[in-house]
């Protein structure tokens, strides 16, 4: 699949599963990815860390408290001891989910970069969120994957600042940028410095968006998309406002 002619059809709503199928499964997990391809996402998007040995992990948080039985920071821990470590802990979506006394699932750990690519199927896309701007180490094996598993268009790296896209982009210009840093503004200027750095998608913030904002984003050329809508009603009201892209906890419901 190509991301952008996900977004060309008429009508056409983009699926995009956050941290796998967080909503139902534990987030950023094998289940949760491996749940959300089999349910039909368009796209599945999950985050990264660096290991202290700088290898790309799926997890959302700097550190390993909330979702494994784990302390402390990703980046203090080697590969070898993040895999000892349960990622089940938390249950539910962004917003409304609860900390668990005992892990949902026995001997679900944390994974690599690499063993979540290996469950999405190349008729899925994929949205890989680079928070860890820092460690070019791990942005190198990122842009590596990438070009491992084929994913230029059929994929888009997630990065929280122009400085983190400019890099990737340095490293290698064929991948699909969504820069977060100022998402909301669609002025004129915003616009020019996403695009002079290969930021084609947009991902605004469920406040941001209205019908006035729909409308820009139509007129602006980029790919877009919104985070978040986890409920009926608000998919609804999205929807028709013009809204592309939605990031959901929940895409059984969306879809």
């Amino acid at each position: 699949v190509r991301l952008s002619e996900l977004y060309r059809g008429p009508g056409s709503i983009v699926v995009i599963g956050h941290r796998g199928f967080a909503g139902r499964f534990p987030e950023d997990t094998t289940v949760a990815i491996a749940e959300g391809v089999k349910l039909g996402v368009d796209v599945i998007e999950f985050d990264l860390w660096a290991s202290k040995d700088h290898v790309p992990v799926a997890i959302h948080d700097p550190t390993v408290d909330r979702t494994t039985n784990g302390k402390g920071k990703v980046g203090d821990h080697t590969l070898a001891q993040l895999k000892e470590l349960n990622a089940s802990f938390w249950a539910g979506g962004h917003f409304d989910g609860r900390r668990l006394d005992e892990p949902a699932c026995d001997g679900l750990s944390i994974p690599t970069c690499r063993e979540c690519l290996e469950l999405i199927p190349a008729n899925v896309g994929v949205f890989l969120h680079v928070n860890q701007g820092d460690d070019l180490l791990m942005i190198e094996e990122v842009c590596g994957l990438c070009d491992e598993y084929g994913l230029h268009g059929r994929a888009c790296v997630i990065v929280n600042t122009f400085d983190d896209g400019a890099e990737i982009r340095r490293i290698d210009e064929r991948i699909d940028l969504c820069i977060l840093e100022g998402r909301d503004d669609l002025g004129p200027e915003a616009t020019a410095r996403r695009k002079a750095v290969g930021s084609n998608f947009l991902i605004a913030t469920l406040g941001a968006v209205d019908e006035a904002h729909c409308r820009a984003l139509e007129t602006s050329d980029l790919l877009f998309n919104m985070f978040y809508s986890n409920t009926d009603a608000d998919n609804r009201r999205f929807i028709a406002m013009g809204m592309k892209g939605i990031v959901t906890d929940y895409p059984d419901i969306l879809i």
